[in-house]
């Protein structure tokens, strides 16, 4: 069962990116970037660090699937793992 919590930061991500959009649709490394410090509460410097870390082009794009494969298991990664689960991907 979802909690209030869950489904709020369902509702955030899906603002984000539309539920019916494919796994495989790339959109910009900023745009995660920026996306995942509202979610999570990552500051700046430590995001920057993480991409530097990962060798990730900001310039560059990834996949929903990606994005959330890759920070699921990093800073507040508990919140993005619930998104991975509830949409399925």
């Amino acid at each position: 069962m979802k909690t209030e919590d869950s489904n709020k930061l369902i509702a955030e991500f899906l603002g984000y990116v539309p539920k019916e959009a494919p796994a495989n649709k790339e959109y910009p490394n900023k745009d995660w970037f920026t996306w995942h410090g509202l979610i999570t509460g990552s500051c700046e410097s430590g995001r920057l660090m993480f991409v530097k870390s990962k060798g990730i082009d900001l310039n560059g794009k990834m996949t929903t699937f990606e994005f959330l494969n890759l920070t699921k298991n990093e800073y507040n990664g508990d919140k993005i793992a619930m998104i991975l689960e509830d949409i399925k991907l």
